[in-house]
């Protein structure tokens, strides 16, 4: 696990480098949220903690992001049961349209192996376009753990952020729309529809987010588990600084 992933962070270090030179920023974020879904699957019914570490740069039309993160499972699991590594390079290519690509490194305790960490190597890409709505496609591929494991997955996203003051308060929306190919699943389809309101509210150098979603599950049913795209709401909240 720790080899695959200081792989992955090198091969990633020219980018990370052309973006020191220029303006670099780190943001140190936890969330909270009352459930844990993944790609839209429910990888646990109870409240996780996930706090996060992002490292950005830009140098011109470029932006290199690296990150890292932890998920601690509340409730009969009471334990971090995630760590997972990621970064991508983003080009502004033009005033409206931006791609990204990157990979990522995603380790599940107990997947395997009870007591270890199984590791999901992943590469992702995709495109925003400025214009309302801000329409974003993301398609990722993931990489066999074992024998009927793997697939794709590409999501659209529309979002809108509403100013509410000159503070720096804000509203935002977000829905995701996907499309799944034998990931984390065992079929192919339309998988969930859902919507997110965040509301970000600026505390001295912290911001702090309440959030609230729903999901539809389009494809309800994955490895013989109900409700794997299920119909769930949640809530949560998260506090972020940028330094």
């Amino acid at each position: 696990m720790i080899r695959r992933t200081l792989l992955l962070l090198l091969a990633l270090s020219p980018l990370f480098v052309s973006g020191i030179q220029a303006q670099v920023s780190v943001t140190a974020d936890v969330s909270w949220n009352s459930r844990y879904l993944f790609a839209g699957m429910i990888f646990w019914k109870g409240p996780m903690t996930r706090p996060t570490v992002t490292v950005s740069g830009t140098t011109g039309n470029w932006t290199f992001t690296g990150n890292g993160s932890a998920v601690y499972m509340h409730g009969d699991l009471d334990a971090i049961m995630e760590l997972d590594a990621w970064g991508d390079a983003y080009y502004q290519a033009t005033d409206r349209v931006g791609v990204y690509a990157g990979a990522g490194y995603y380790n599940f305790k107990d997947y395997l192996e009870e007591g270890e960490y199984a590791g999901s190597p992943e590469i992702y890409g995709g495109v925003v376009v400025y214009v309302p709505l801000t329409p974003t496609l993301y398609v990722a591929k993931e990489f066999e753990l074992n024998e009927g494991y793997g697939g794709t997955h590409a999501t659209l996203t529309l979002s809108h952020s509403v100013p509410l003051s000159e503070n720096g308060l804000a509203l935002s929306l977000v829905g995701n729309l996907d499309y799944n190919h034998e990931y984390y699943w065992d079929d192919s389809g339309f998988s969930y529809a859902d919507l997110e309101a965040t509301l970000a509210i600026p505390v001295g150098p912290v911001t702090l987010s309440p959030l609230a979603g729903v999901q539809l599950g389009i494809a309800d049913e994955g490895y013989g588990i109900e409700n794997y795209f299920g119909n769930w709401g949640w809530f949560g909240v998260s506090a972020s600084m940028t330094f």
